[in-house]
């Protein structure tokens, strides 16, 4: 087992700096950036993360190709891999769908624009010429110029079957939410059968299941973790996570919560 560190883009710039290099301190694995469109982009956190360090893997994400183009994607990745060669990964998602209607951005058949994202980031990272024909990408010439760079591992945060079978057909590993245990019980064994299925090697895959800790004095509040849970569970996608859990949870009123501020 590897322990990671996600961070919560929600904690003072100093705090956050002080846990990444807690992380690399304390012999964690990886440190996890993760993309919130109302806060903080991945890119530029994970690349301070980076450069803070020394040893630790610091994976970019969440990012998502409804919000950037895979090419972008793929050479944000190749300038980490350039100046941090062996510490860098990407993870992918769909992203927050409410968000992304608010902002004009497609929604829909994240299954597919995911796939495609995959194949063109490695394709950039072959370091050929390449052309591009997808149902939702079209490159029509593309290459990344310099020496050759070896492909980051590429994880796929992911809730619902169609998404985790996906990770398990197509990338390195996947990313599962703070979720219900029974959530991530159901979703490790559809990642692992769906493995088989494709022919991949199990051991060489990754499964990340995120838990929520709060770093504070015992005698402060949790209001912090209250905060996170809320933006969270206000989201109809988060209902699946827990609803293999039979708790019941009005997700409903959280939602009309967060939206009354």
């Amino acid at each position: 087992m590897k322990l990671g560190w996600a961070l919560d883009h929600n904690v003072p710039d100093t705090v956050e700096r002080q846990l990444v290099r807690a992380a690399e301190d304390n012999g964690l694995d990886s440190v996890w950036t993760m993309e919130n469109h109302h806060l903080r982009d991945g890119v530029t956190t994970a690349a301070v993360s980076l450069e803070r360090t020394h040893r630790i893997r610091v994976v970019m994400g969440t990012l998502s190709p409804s919000f950037r183009h895979p090419i972008e994607i793929g050479l944000t990745m190749a300038n980490l891999v350039r100046m941090y060669p062996g510490r860098c990964a990407l993870n992918l998602g769909s992203g927050m769908g409410e968000t992304l209607v608010r902002l004009g951005l497609p929604i829909d058949h994240p299954v597919g624009r995911l796939r495609e994202t995959i194949e063109i980031v490695r394709l950039l990272f072959s370091g050929e010429r390449f052309a591009y024909q997808g149902d939702y990408y079209h490159v029509e010439k593309h290459h990344l110029s310099g020496d050759w760079l070896a492909t980051p591992p590429i994880y796929i945060s992911a809730m619902g079957p169609h998404l985790i079978s996906l990770a398990a057909e197509v990338a390195d590993g996947i990313n599962l939410p703070f979720s219900s245990l029974e959530y991530v019980a159901e979703s490790a064994s559809r990642f692992t059968e769906s493995s088989r299925q494709a022919g991949r090697t199990r051991s060489e895959q990754l499964i990340c299941s995120e838990v929520l800790v709060q770093v504070e004095e015992e005698d402060q509040d949790l209001s912090g973790v209250r905060r996170l849970l809320g933006f969270h569970f206000s989201s109809k996608q988060f209902e699946k996570v827990v609803a293999p859990s039979g708790l019941s949870i009005d997700h409903q009123s959280i939602r009309q919560a967060f939206l009354d501020r």
